[in-house]
């Protein structure tokens, strides 16, 4: 697997990367005392280097297959427990490859290209020689060799908006209320005044005029 990786992997960084996964990923379920001390000693490793440096989340459950190809040592990369990734895959950063409502992780298929920022949601099959451009959100089985690009945002659930202006006129309107009975005096002076009408302020005026 390694070797396989290395081929199309030539910078250091993106190496480590590669070997911490897939050393993890290869003493995950091994038995005995020495698989369990050389666990630990990845698990101080997957620390350091991937949840550290590189700040990606790659568990060892991840199957992945040869030749993977992680052009900027997977920073900022997310995927899956339960996802699975074919042969000769090459996946950029800040990729989130996940679950969507806890219903399954995507399956990858051979020589898929995955751009920077994309998101890849579901229990959705990704075909062979699929690519994904930079940003795209995928949330639908591909076809074969096909690209998308620019994920389309769908309307979920509608939720109901105050009318704000309605309530600044309701305001305005209110302070012109009319006064109580005003009572006088012999003089004919008002013994309890009607309050004076509060002036608009100037955003009450623009909300009325539109």
């Amino acid at each position: 697997m390694l070797a396989a990786d290395f081929e199309r992997n030539t910078y250091p960084f993106e190496r480590i990367t590669l070997l911490c996964v897939r050393l993890r990923r290869a003493w995950h379920n091994q038995p005995g005392v020495k698989a369990w001390a050389i666990r630990k000693a990845l698990y101080v490793f997957k620390v350091v280097w991937l949840d550290g440096f590189v700040g990606a989340e790659i568990p060892a459950e991840v199957h992945i297959g040869p030749g993977l190809a992680v052009p900027h040592s997977l920073r900022g990369t997310m995927i899956n427990a339960s996802t699975r990734i074919g042969a000769r895959a090459r996946i950029f950063h800040q990729v989130t490859i996940g679950a969507r409502d806890e219903n399954g992780a995507p399956t990858l298929g051979d020589d898929v290209v995955i751009g920077a920022g994309a998101k890849v949601l579901g229990p959705i099959t990704i075909a062979d020689g699929t690519r994904i451009g930079a940003n795209a959100v995928v949330v639908k089985d591909t076809v074969a060799h096909g690209t998308y690009v620019c994920g389309a945002a769908e309307l979920v659930e509608p939720r109901t908006v105050p009318d704000l202006r309605s309530i600044q006129v309701a305001q305005y309107q209110g302070s012109w209320a009319a006064a109580p009975n005003v009572a006088v005096d012999g003089a004919g002076a008002a013994t309890n005044p009607a309050p004076q009408p509060v002036p608009a302020t100037s955003a009450a005026v623009r909300a009325v005029k539109g």
